[in-house]
């Protein structure tokens, strides 16, 4: 049986989480107490999304599919904005997040990649849909009797 997802309930509240984690890395926090949650939240954000815009590219509807993959790619966009800031030290200066670098760097391209993917399936997308106009010609001339 198929699941039927709240797609822009899902990305809002994913987006909650990414606001919510770029103003707690600009926080000088205890590394002690922090540093697994922050790296789980960050993760947890990243599957998210992917398993959210696999099961968008599958809408039937051309323009609600449209709708959902531009919140999914504004999410990845805010998402990598966050992880750039942390890998360049503007944020999360507290956390010791070495071991942790190669994860992020991965979640960043991976953010990157899929924003530009995304961009493409609509462009696709709104090609197919376009009539040329020899086609529209076709469709608009009286019919031939």
């Amino acid at each position: 049986m198929a699941r039927i997802i709240a797609f822009k309930e899902n990305i809002y509240a994913l987006e909650v989480y990414i606001q919510t984690l770029t103003e707690t890395t600009r926080l000088p926090l205890d590394p002690d107490i922090f540093i697994d949650h922050v790296l789980e939240e960050l993760f947890f954000v990243d599957r998210s999304l992917s398993i959210i815009q696999k099961a968008a590219e599958k809408i039937q509807s051309n323009a609600e599919r449209e709708k959902t993959l531009l919140l999914i790619a504004r999410a990845r966009g805010n998402f990598e904005h966050l992880i750039s800031d942390i890998l360049s030290g503007k944020t999360a200066k507290s956390l010791p997040l070495k071991p942790a670098l190669n994860r992020l760097e991965s979640a960043k391209h991976n953010q990157e990649k899929e924003i530009k993917r995304i961009r493409e399936l609509i462009s696709t997308h709104r090609d197919e849909e376009m009539v040329s106009p020899e086609e529209m010609a076709g469709l608009l001339a009286p019919p031939e009797e």
